[in-house]
């Protein structure tokens, strides 16, 4: 029992830090990401013209078991030109899906189905998706 709560909070605290470095993510600029995060990523342009750039995880999880999980952050350009992420799409096993609804239910304020909004940020927006096989977390920065 004693090592279930130990994996239960393990995950919590993961996810918990995880979720709490997006805030510092959004809205900022795509150099200061990559700075963060590396230059081990991918970069393309949507349909609509909108660029972004995709980073792969490697995870492991007792719901999931071993998976990659893809972060893509969007972004919106500022009137001097800089591109600053607006938006943020992880994508995740469906399995993944009630660790994310639980967490967001325990911090955030419930706008909508599997939607909330930021307790502190009022700009800063989450959405559960499911497609197919898998789990779309939404978070967007709305000026």
């Amino acid at each position: 029992m004693k090592t279930k709560i130990k994996k239960t909070a393990g995950l919590i605290i993961i996810i918990f830090l995880g979720l709490n470095s997006v805030n510092a993510q959004l809205n900022i600029s795509r150099a200061d990401i990559i700075n963060e995060k590396g230059h081990n990523y991918t970069s393309g342009t949507t349909e609509k013209g909108v660029r972004f750039i995709t980073y792969e995880n490697e995870r492991q999880t007792k719901a999931s078991g071993k998976y990659t999980q893809m972060e893509i952050y969007f972004f919106g350009i500022l009137y001097g030109g800089t591109e600053i992420a607006n938006k943020m799409v992880i994508i995740e096993p469906a399995t993944e899906t009630n660790t994310y609804v639980n967490f967001f239910r325990s911090i955030h304020v419930e706008i909508g189905y599997r939607q909330w909004k930021d307790s502190e940020l009022e700009n800063l927006t989450y959405k559960i998706e499911m497609k197919g096989e898998y789990c779309l977390i939404i978070i967007e920065y709305i000026n």
